[in-house]
């Protein structure tokens, strides 16, 4: 994975970004999956979120999970949203890559919305109330049901 050359944003803007794991309940029944210990794909997915928390100095505001592995996360980056764009989709295409060496039907989907930095330290459940608290994590949430609504396995922006 190769990101391109980016721009560090040093105002309060950024790109939170929502991603989720399409299909995946039924992946893990079909795969016989634990739902409580991390797999191939979830793994994977908290590794390279954990990666872009160093790397990128990401904030993590809710699912990342090292326990049970993540399939949903809402992140924020402090960089221009193409080059969050590009790197979510490197990631997308990767997941697609993981899902189909193990014969598992996942795919990412992600919203992503550019915005001030959210008020918001962390989330404290998946409710379309409490994703409502912050504007940019509202319309990221959006964005990603509009990319489910799509067929999965894509990129919306706002």
């Amino acid at each position: 994975m190769h990101a391109p050359e980016f721009k560090v944003r040093l105002s309060d803007k950024g790109v939170v970004t929502f991603l989720d794991l399409d299909n995946f309940k039924h992946c893990v029944e079909e795969k016989n999956w634990s739902k409580y210990t991390p797999n191939p794909i979830t793994r994977f997915l908290t590794v390279t979120i954990e990666q872009y928390i160093r790397k990128y100095r990401a904030l993590s505001f809710w699912g990342l999970d090292q326990k049970r592995g993540t399939e949903e996360a809402i992140l924020f980056f402090q960089y221009e949203k193409s080059f969050v764009l590009n790197l979510i989709d490197d990631l997308r295409k990767d997941i697609m890559n993981l899902a189909q060496q193990y014969n598992a039907s996942t795919s990412l989907s992600a919203g992503l919305a550019e915005g001030k930095i959210p008020k918001i330290k962390n989330i404290k459940n998946h409710s379309k109330s409490e994703f409502k608290k912050d504007p940019t994590i509202f319309l990221a949430y959006r964005a990603l049901k509009k990319a489910k609504k799509q067929g999965g396995n894509s990129i919306v922006t706002y």
